[in-house]
């Protein structure tokens, strides 16, 4: 599907923008239109936008600390500490010390401060109440492409948070170079759902829907995430637990979340910071002793910590003294729970090298498939929703310009004909009228001189924009396909509706992104066919908007095939 490729669109984009302007201002004499057409030849696309939101004391800041591989950008702590809106954007090491803050006044006016001043706005500030948005900075290559948006917690006891979350959410795209500051919604929401013990899943579901949850936020741009779930230590396999419950939670929010994962910023911190000693140290002591000992060190914190076990033990050389225990879960600085969550994993996966573990132990901690997804399915969609909108934005003014001309094009055609015919009735009279014969003749060169070169003009735009009209088509059909499935969720099962998205485009436009819920597609041919078929086969029995949707999955369906298999001759549809 050549023509749905984003180098391609790309490319001809850029063709587009760098001839029309001066076709514009050649033939139409138009040079605000050009100007327009221009500025979007300049404009840099604008990061995706990633906001964080959960209840207070979620860990909404310790994720964002995990996201960045940073532990520095964010204040983490026991008590709420975001009081505003936070936008952490990517700096160089030096803006790490610093903050930028914006106040609510008129017109805004902005501070740059050391960071070590951020405190005066945690919790129950009053500067909170006088400010618009903070601006962190970190260094991480995960903010190259994405500004991430700390929000205040819901159901939060500071007064004003909820609303300044609210607020932000609502807040519409203001001024088109200001984007950052007043982002409108965001290219994707990430929902903080704790996952203690002490809550149980109806009471999680109920806080979520009526107070977590920002009214109109689309389940196919929002994903949660049970973040901390090794604070279930329900067995001695937590992280089993965690993921029954991330399905059953997925499962009853199904209409506000698009997936729900179970993910540990605590776990991610700890696999990236401790070197391979530490990891030795940990194997060493969860699959050497005996499994009574084990357990009795995993039972309780101050058990581990404070047993001593006999010299004369034969554990006694494993699991070492109190002190040396101690120190290995201080160089964790993990919480207790954390800890043992990691004994316990080292445990039944004994045959693992201590690099083998740190691995496993960051792939628990569920931040890698977090991004991954962020990055391959939201993202990936933000794309494709930019790219339509750059590419109306780029045919508007052309467009215009061609409805001009060919209105010109249509009164210089008629006026000449009227000069024509004034002409032959001139002719016919007896009476010599010199001047008015003289004054239709150059009328009628003028009108001849510039009628070709308006229909030169319309033609030259005509051509410079059908390319560009083709690839806009074929996503305002994508995005409008897109809008209804989000707006009807019940007409397809999930993995109908999974199968859907990714066919129209909404996981990314490449051929290998709009394929990837097909197994073996590349050289297997009957595999798209038979889907194919099956969706035809749909569209002839349905009607109303899941006809619209359907007609999209057809056309996608069969452009793939044409492009993946070229050689293939398929009968026409």
């Amino acid at each position: 599907m050549p023509s749905l490729e984003p180098d391609t669109i790309i490319a001809e984009l850029s063709r587009f923008l760098s001839r029309t302007p001066q076709l514009i201002r050649k033939y139409a004499n138009d040079f605000e239109r050009a100007y327009r057409l221009e500025r979007l030849t300049a404009q840099d696309e604008s990061p995706f936008t990633l906001a964080i939101v959960g209840q207070m004391r979620s860990g909404k800041s310790t994720l964002i600390n995990s996201i960045l591989d940073d532990d520095d950008v964010t204040t983490v702590g026991v008590n709420e500490t975001t009081a505003t809106v936070n936008w952490i954007l990517h700096g160089d090491t030096s803006m790490r010390d610093m903050f930028r803050v914006t106040w609510n006044e008129s017109p805004l006016r902005s501070e740059i401060l050391a960071r070590s001043e951020l405190v005066r706005w945690s919790g129950d500030s009053r500067l909170a109440e006088t400010t618009r948005y903070i601006e962190l900075f970190s260094n991480s290559s995960f903010l190259k492409n994405v500004v991430i948006v700390d929000t205040p917690g819901s159901r939060s006891t500071i007064e004003s948070h909820q609303e300044t979350l609210e607020n932000f959410i609502a807040a519409r795209q203001r001024c088109e170079n200001e984007t950052l500051y007043y982002g409108g919604e965001a290219d994707c929401m990430v929902y903080v759902l704790p996952a203690t013990a002490r809550q149980s899943d109806s009471e999680l579901l109920q806080a979520f829907s009526q107070e977590t949850r920002i009214p109109g936020s689309s389940v196919f741009n929002s994903i949660g995430v049970l973040h901390k779930w090794e604070a279930m230590i329900a067995s001695d396999s937590p992280w089993n637990d965690a993921e029954r419950k991330a399905v059953n939670i997925r499962s009853q929010l199904k209409n506000y979340l698009s997936d729900v994962i179970p993910v540990s910023g605590p776990l991610h911190r700890l696999a990236n910071r401790m070197p391979d000693s530490f990891w030795e140290d940990i194997l060493r002591l969860a699959t050497a002793c005996q499994p009574s000992t084990f357990k009795r060190l995993t039972m309780q914190d101050r058990y581990f910590l404070e047993w001593e076990p006999s010299p004369e033990s034969e554990d006694f050389p494993i699991v070492g003294t109190s002190k040396t225990r101690r120190d290995l879960f201080t160089r964790s600085q993990l919480p207790w729970s954390c800890f043992k969550v990691v004994l316990l994993f080292a445990r039944q996966t004994a045959d693992l090298s201590a690099q083998e573990l740190k691995k496993s132990i960051r792939q628990l901690a569920g931040i890698d498939q977090l991004i991954s997804i962020l990055e391959s399915r939201f993202f990936s969609r933000a794309k494709t929703i930019r790219a339509s909108t750059r590419l109306r934005k780029s045919l508007l003014p052309c467009d215009e310009v061609i409805q001009q001309l060919r209105l010109s094009a249509y009164n210089l055609s008629q006026r000449l004909s009227m000069v024509e015919q004034a002409l032959d009735e001139v002719a016919t009279k007896s009476t010599e009228l010199p001047t008015c014969k003289l004054f239709l003749d150059e009328e009628r060169q003028t009108f001849q001189k510039r009628l070709p070169i308006v229909q030169r003009g319309l033609e030259e735009l005509e051509s410079a924009s059908n390319g560009l009209r083709e690839q806009y088509l074929k996503f305002d059909q994508d995005m409008q396909a897109i809008k209804l499935l989000d707006e009807n969720p019940g007409l397809f099962s999930s993995a109908e509706a999974l199968e859907i998205f990714s066919v129209i485009g909404a996981y990314g436009n490449r051929l290998e992104q709009r394929c990837s819920i097909y197994q073996g597609w590349q050289t297997d041919p009957s595999i798209l066919e038979e889907r194919l078929n099956y969706w035809i086969g749909r569209f002839e029995t349905t009607v109303g908007t899941e006809r619209r949707i359907l007609a999209c999955v057809v056309n996608r369906l069969d452009e793939i095939l044409a492009a993946a298999f070229p050689n293939l001759h398929l009968e026409a549809i």
